[in-house]
């Protein structure tokens, strides 16, 4: 598995409640002599985990996530935004990606099925 689908699974983990096995798998693939960038990944990684534990009831507003997608974008275009910074940022932006998705599944899942017999 690629950085970046490493990354992904981590993230849809966390989303899922699964903290354990998202701590797992960052220890698994984040220990090991990490440049910059992955450096900021993994604390990008580490802070969005314990977020989500110690809040597990906290979901973002469509409001929130487009705002923070807005200051993501803006940080990134920084001229000082390093290697790490690169790192932290995207994965904070596979995040909100995630977020938007299960967002979009949760609206489009209807309330009371008819059962089909």
């Amino acid at each position: 598995m690629t950085t970046k689908e490493i990354t992904k699974s981590i993230l849809e983990f966390i989303s899922q409640n699964k903290s354990t096995d998202a701590k797992n798998l960052l220890v698994e693939n984040f220990n090991t002599s990490l440049n910059d960038r992955k450096r900021g990944a993994k604390s990008a990684l580490e802070g969005i985990l314990y977020m989500r534990n110690k809040n597990k009831d906290h979901e973002y507003s469509d409001n929130e996530i487009k705002n923070i997608v807005k200051a993501i974008n803006v940080m990134s275009k920084s001229i000082s935004v390093d290697d790490f910074d690169k790192g932290f940022l995207d994965v904070w932006k596979e995040n909100m990606k995630i977020l938007r998705a299960n967002r979009k599944n949760e609206e489009s899942v209807i309330e009371n099925p008819t059962e089909k017999e």
